[in-house]
C-alpha cells in the first residue's frame, strides 16, 4: 500500500513531460497480476487512497488530463500504419526490421506514452479486468474530461482519414468496374465521403453513419458474389481490410455521436491497444495474408467438390462407372510406370517420365469423365466447409443439412473407392498375364513383384508415412485447381483470349471462341491433375537427393501393383487378407490427410474455429452409431 502511495505522489509531483512514474504504476498492476491472477486488490487499494486523499487525486485526475491534452490520437484513433499499405514481402520485411531495430514513435504521439509505460499485448490481460465504472470510482463525476477540443479535433481526423480510405476503395476504377458488373450501386461510397468533408454535425454524422451500413452491405455482398466476377488476393485482402477499417470508423462515429458515453471511449481505447499490441506482429500478419489465399482458392475448389457428391441412387451409381473408369486407365498406367521403372534411366530422367505418366494418367480420367477417389476429398472438404458457412457469417448453417451433406460426401467417397479397386486390380492381373503371354516372359521378376508387396506394409514398407506424403500433394493439387479456376474468373481470360491479337492472325473468331471456352472450362481441373502428377512422380527423386525417406502411396495405384504382384509371388491366404487391408489402409490415410489439410484452411480462411463445430461433431458421432449404412449406401431418392 505505502509503495502505491509513493507512486501517486511520484506522478502527480512530476514534470508534465515526465512518463516514468506512470511506468512504475503499470509495472505495480503488472506484478500484482502475475502474483494474484487478478488486479482486484490493487484497484481497490488505488481508489480507497484516492478517496482518503483529495489533494492526490486532484493531482492524479490533472496528469491524465494533461495526457490526453499534450499527445496526438490521430494514428491511435485510426489505427493506421504505412505498413498496413505494404505488399506480402515488404510488409513481413518492415515487421522484421522493426523487430531488430524498433521503430521510435514521435514524442508527441500517444504510442510514445503507451510504448514506454506499458508492455504489449500482456498487460491487455490486466486492464480487461479493470472495473466498467472504474473512471468514477477513482475520481467521482468530477474526473479527467476526455471529450475535449484536443480530442475532439484528432477524434474528427482519425475519422475523416477512415473515410477517405475506405471511400477510395469504392471510387477505385477497379472496385466500380466489379460493381458495374454485379450491377451494384456505388453511390454509399460518395455519400460517405460527401458526409465527412463538411463539419461533423449530428446531422452529418448520421449521415455517414447511413452511408457506412450502406457501404458494409456492398462490400459483403461484392464478397459473397465474387464467384460470379473471381477474386484475387488483392481484390480479398482490399476487401477484407476495408471492413476492418469500415469497423473502426463505426466505432468512432459512435462515440463522436455520444462522447460523454464512458463505454464507447473504453470499447474505442481497448480495441487501439489491442491494434497497437499487433502492429508490428509478423505471425499474424503473415496468418492475416495466408488466409486470405486460402480462402480465395478453397471458395472456387469447393465449386469443383460439388460434383462429386452423389444426391441420389442414381448419381451414386454414376460415380461408381466413372470411378470404374478411372480405375481403369490406373491399371493400365501403372503397368506403364513398371515398363519405365525397368528402363533403369538416371533419377532424373526417371522421375521426370514418372512425372509424366502421372500426369498423362489424370488428365485423361479427367478427359473421359472418369474419377480417381483420392482426388475427391480435397474438392469435397471445401464444399463441406462452404455449407458450414453458407452465409459467409461465420456461423455454423444447419446441423441436419450438414450432416446431410457429409453423408452424401461419405458414401460417395466410399463408392468411388470400390469402383477404382474393383477395377484396377483384376485389370492388373489380365495386363501382367496378356504381356507374359504375348512376349513369352514374366512381365515382372520375382524380385519386383516381392518389392511390390512389401511396398504395401504399413510400417515395413513406410505405407502410411508415404500415404500421407501422398495425402499432402493431393490437397496441394486441389488448391492448384482452385487457384486456377479462380484466376480465369478474376482475369476475365475468355474474352481476352477471344481478342488476343496473336490468335487473331491465324484462328477464326468460331475457333478462338472454342479455344477460350474449352480453357476456362478445364484450366483448373489440367492444372490441378499435372501438378498432381509431378508431386507424386517427383517424390522418389526428391528422397533421393535429400537422402530423406520421401515417397508416395496411392492406393489406386498400390491396388494395381498388387494385382501386377499376385501372380508373381506366391501368397498365402493371410498375405493377401494383410495386404487387402494395407491397400485400404493406404487409401483411409490418403483420404484424411488429404481432407484434413483442406478442411483446415477451409476453416482457417472463414475464421470457423473447432469450438464452433462441437455440436456438428457430436451430431455426426450420433448420426454414425444410429445408422452407420446411410455413410456408405445412398437412398433411392435423394
Amino acid at each position: 500500500m505505502q509503495l502505491l502511495h509513493s507512486i501517486v505522489d511520484q506522478i502527480v509531483n512530476a514534470p508534465t513531460e515526465d512518463i516514468d512514474a506512470w511506468r512504475d504504476l503499470f509495472d505495480y498492476f503488472r506484478k500484482e497480476y502475475q502474483q494474484r491472477g487478478d488486479v482486484k486488490r490493487a484497484f481497490t487499494d488505488l481508489e480507497h487512497f484516492l478517496r482518503e486523499d483529495p489533494t492526490h487525486q486532484k493531482g492524479l485526475k490533472d496528469k491524465i488530463q494533461d495526457v490526453t491534452n499534450n499527445y496526438n490520437f490521430f494514428s491511435f484513433f485510426a489505427q493506421y500504419s504505412l505498413l498496413d499499405e505494404a505488399g506480402f514481402a515488404s510488409g513481413v520485411w518492415g515487421r522484421l526490421k522493426h523487430k531488430v531495430i524498433p521503430r521510435i514513435p514521435e514524442e508527441t504521439d500517444i504510442q510514445h506514452f503507451v510504448g514506454t509505460v506499458m508492455k504489449l499485448p500482456y498487460d491487455l490481460r490486466w486492464i480487461s479486468q479493470l472495473p466498467r465504472d472504474a473512471h468514477q470510482r477513482l475520481f467521482g463525476a468530477n474526473g479527467p474530461q476526455l471529450h475535449t477540443d484536443h480530442l475532439f479535433s484528432e477524434l474528427d481526423t482519425a475519422i475523416r482519414a477512415l473515410g477517405v480510405k475506405i471511400s477510395s476503395f469504392g471510387m477505385d476504377h477497379g472496385t466500380t468496374h466489379l460493381y458495374r458488373q454485379l450491377g451494384m450501386d456505388t453511390s454509399p461510397f460518395f455519400d460517405l465521403q460527401s458526409a465527412l468533408s463538411n463539419d461533423l454535425t449530428t446531422e452529418n454524422l448520421s449521415a455517414a453513419a447511413t452511408a457506412l451500413e450502406e457501404i458494409y452491405f456492398t462490400i459483403t455482398n461484392l464478397r459473397l458474389r465474387k464467384n460470379e466476377i473471381g477474386t484475387s488476393l488483392r481484390l480479398t485482402y482490399q476487401t477484407s481490410r476495408s471492413l476492418s477499417k469500415l469497423a473502426i470508423l463505426k466505432d468512432l462515429l459512435q462515440l463522436r455521436q455520444t462522447p460523454t458515453h464512458t463505454e464507447h471511449w473504453l470499447k474505442v481505447v481497448y480495441n487501439c491497444l489491442r491494434s497497437e499490441a499487433s502492429r508490428f506482429s509478423v505471425r499474424q500478419f503473415i496468418n492475416r495474408q495466408l488466409d486470405l489465399l486460402s480462402l480465395e482458392i478453397v471458395e472456387h475448389t469447393a465449386r469443383s467438390g460439388e460434383k462429386y457428391i452423389a444426391e441420389n441412387r442414381s448419381e451414386y451409381f454414376g460415380i461408381l462407372r466413372a470411378s470404374m473408369l478411372g480405375g481403369l486407365l490406373i491399371a493400365c498406367f501403372a503397368a506403364a510406370k513398371i515398363y519405365f521403372d525397368g528402363l533403369q534411366l538416371a533419377e532424373l530422367p526417371e522421375a521426370v517420365l514418372f512425372s509424366v505418366n502421372y500426369a498423362t494418367c489424370f488428365v485423361l480420367v479427367k478427359t473421359f469423365g472418369g474419377i480417381i477417389a483420392t482426388k475427391q476429398p480435397a474438392m469435397v472438404a471445401s464444399t463441406i466447409i462452404k455449407n458450414i458457412d453458407q452465409n459467409n457469417n461465420l456461423k455454423l448453417s444447419s446441423l441436419h443439412e450438414i450432416v446431410n451433406l457429409i453423408k452424401k460426401a461419405s458414401r460417395s467417397q466410399f463408392i468411388s473407392f470400390v469402383g477404382n479397386l474393383s477395377i484396377a486390380f483384376p485389370l492388373a492381373m489380365l495386363i501382367n498375364r496378356a504381356i507374359s503371354a504375348y512376349t513369352k516372359s514374366p512381365f515382372i521378376s520375382s524380385y519386383k513383384g516381392e518389392y511390390l508387396l512389401n511396398s504395401l506394409w504399413p510400417i515395413a514398407g513406410g505405407a502410411i508415412g508415404f500415404a500421407a506424403i501422398a495425402g499432402v500433394f493431393l490437397a496441394l493439387s486441389g488448391l492448384i485447381s482452385g487457384y486456377f479456376d479462380n484466376k480465369v474468373v478474376a482475369s476475365r481470360l475468355h474474352p481476352r483470349l477471344v481478342r488476343h491479337p496473336f490468335l487473331k492472325s491465324f484462328l477464326s473468331e468460331k475457333h478462338r471462341e472454342k479455344l477460350a471456352k474449352y480453357l476456362c472450362k478445364n484450366i483448373g481441373a489440367l492444372s490441378g491433375n499435372v501438378s498432381l502428377g509431378f508431386f507424386l512422380g517427383m517424390a522418389g527423386w526428391i528422397g533421393f537427393i535429400t537422402g530423406l525417406p520421401i515417397d508416395i502411396r496411392h492406393i489406386a495405384f498400390s491396388s494395381a501393383n498388387f494385382g501386377f504382384a499376385f501372380q508373381t509371388v506366391e501368397m498365402s491366404t493371410m498375405t493377401i487378407l494383410l495386404a487387402t487391408l494395407s491397400i485400404l489402409l493406404i487409401g483411409l490415410v490418403n483420404f484424411a490427410v488429404s481432407f484434413g489439410i483442406t478442411m483446415y484452411l477451409a476453416l482457417k480462411s472463414r475464421g470457423i474455429t473447432f469450438v464452433n463445430t462441437f455440436k456438428l461433431l457430436g451430431q455426426l458421432v450420433w448420426e454414425i452409431a444410429l445408422r452407420p449404412w446411410a455413410f456408405l449406401v445412398a437412398p433411392e431418392k435423394g
